[in-house]
């Protein structure tokens, strides 16, 4: 599993609780940032994708390394989440 994975979302974002879903199902933790409510976080992923789209997941590699997902990309985010 992977280390931290971390989920920039915003309020009432459909895709958003749909990505959260799929990481409960598959049992990893992982901590939301909603980006209209922590200051910051909508410059934070900016700077990561060069967009402010959410959802945005983060999943921070044991080697420390970072793959960013953009949007509802479920082919993306499973293989990021299982190495």
């Amino acid at each position: 599993m992977a280390g931290k994975i971390t989920v920039y979302t915003r309020t009432n974002c459909p895709y958003c609780e749909l990505v959260k879903k799929f990481l409960n199902m598959k049992n990893a933790t992982y901590d939301t940032v909603n980006m209209e409510e922590v200051s910051g976080a909508m410059e934070e992923v900016q700077s990561m994708t060069g967009k402010t789209i959410a959802p945005t997941t983060v999943v921070e590699k044991a080697d420390g390394t970072k793959e960013v997902i953009v949007g509802f990309n479920l082919s993306k985010i499973a293989p990021a989440i299982a190495a």
